[in-house]
């Protein structure tokens, strides 16, 4: 019930621990280096609705072969689709140099950090774009 008075909160612990986070931490640990990975988009702002899709980024060096069971896997559980974008941390910092506005947008906007600090993140963002 989105009306709940915790519901935002409550959401946010079951993805970083039951949901996404745990399994992405887990599968993570076998496919790859991540730095960062957040939701964001509807999820995120809480403007989701049944059909909404999750929209997640992981910023780190990742094995797409391995990675892709376990997003399937993942929307399996959720009974969502997951869209997701990796970017190394120098693709990010030269996406971020030249203006890109998705990225910009996606920076500025809300997120559920599940792996990794947003501050930490904020800063990599600041000194790109400087």
């Amino acid at each position: 019930n989105p009306d709940f008075p915790i519901y935002e909160e409550l959401k946010r612990i079951v993805l970083k621990t039951t949901g996404l986070g745990q399994t992405l931490r887990e599968a993570l640990g076998h496919s790859g280096t991540v730095e960062w990975a957040f939701v964001y988009g509807s999820v995120a702002a809480g403007d989701e609705d049944l059909l909404s899709d999750v929209d997640l980024m992981l910023v780190g060096e990742v094995d797409l072969l391995a990675l892709s069971p376990v997003i399937a896997r993942l929307e399996d559980q959720l009974g969502r689709q997951i869209n997701y974008l990796i970017l190394t941390r120098a693709e990010l910092a030269q996406r971020l140099a030249d203006g890109d506005p998705f990225i910009q947008n996606v920076l500025a906007g809300p997120k559920i950090m599940l792996i990794g600090d947003e501050n930490a993140l904020r800063e990599v963002a600041a000194t790109a774009t400087d």
